[in-house]
C-alpha cells in the first residue's frame, strides 16, 4: 500500500479587482461544479471522489481543483454570457494566466 502526502502552501490574493470575485462566486455556486474535475473516479487527483470542489468546514469555503485550459474556457464563456466589457475580460484572463499553475493544474482556496 502506497502513501501520498500533499503539501499545501496558501498564498492569498486579497480583494482581487472586478470581475474576478464575481467570476469565482458564480463558478463556486454552480450546481454542476463536480463536472469541473476532468478525471475518472479511479484516477482522480482528488482522491477518487470525482468532485472538483470540496466544501470546507464553514459555509462558502472550499478548495477548487481545476485545469488551466478549463478554467480559462469557463472564464471566457462567463464573460460572454455576462457581457463583460473587453477590458474587464482581459483583466480576468490575465489574472488567471498569472496564477502559479503546476503541470496545468491549480487548487484554489475560495473564501468569500
Amino acid at each position: 500500500m502506497g502513501l501520498s502526502i500533499g503539501l499545501i502552501n496558501l498564498e492569498y490574493r486579497h480583494d482581487p479587482p472586478q470581475p474576478i470575485p464575481d467570476f469565482f462566486r458564480d463558478l463556486s455556486s454552480d450546481p454542476n461544479i463536480s463536472d469541473y474535475a476532468d478525471f475518472d473516479d479511479d484516477e482522480s487527483a482528488d482522491g477518487g471522489n470525482g468532485a472538483g470542489y470540496w466544501c470546507g468546514t464553514m459555509d462558502d469555503v472550499g478548495i477548487l481543483l481545476v485545469q488551466r485550459y478549463e478554467l480559462t474556457e469557463r472564464a471566457e464563456n462567463w464573460c460572454s454570457e455576462k457581457n463583460i466589457p473587453n477590458a474587464a475580460r482581459e483583466q480576468l484572463l490575465t489574472w488567471l494566466a498569472n496564477l502559479p499553475w503546476k503541470d496545468g493544474l491549480i487548487r484554489l482556496h475560495l473564501v468569500f
